[in-house]
């Protein structure tokens, strides 16, 4: 018995030399196949140049809208008036108090948490 010869799989065996190849080869196919595609439907498609105004409207046809929403006047006696008093514009004037469940019970664990929250 002689001594064991190790082989350089990188490149010694057929297999792997085609496995290589093909690593690099598709990679390369599938960038030229994409970017060929690209440029041809660039060339088949028609490239329109919107102003705002028409783009607007376009857009407006596209997503069915008829009419906008006015916004707010700046007359004060208008019924769609600006908001700039403060004590009118507050949405929450009492917070919920956190980790309280309906019962009253104050939530001090994960344990108790999922008992009140598991149907």
């Amino acid at each position: 018995m002689g001594t064991p010869v190790m082989r350089d799989y990188r490149f010694g065996s057929d297999t792997a030399r085609w496995l290589a190849m093909g690593m690099l080869l598709v990679p390369t196919l599938v960038l030229c196949s994409t970017t060929c595609a690209d440029e041809t439907r660039i060339d088949d498609a028609q490239i329109v140049t919107f102003t705002t105004q028409e783009y607007h409207s376009n857009m407006l046809r596209q997503l069915d809208i008829t009419r906008l929403r006015p916004g707010p006047s700046g007359n004060e006696s208008a019924p769609n008036h600006a908001n700039y008093d403060e004590s009118l514009a507050n949405p929450f004037p009492v917070l919920p108090q956190l980790l309280i469940g309906k019962n009253g019970e104050r939530v001090t664990s994960h344990r108790k948490m999922r008992n009140m929250c598991s149907p």
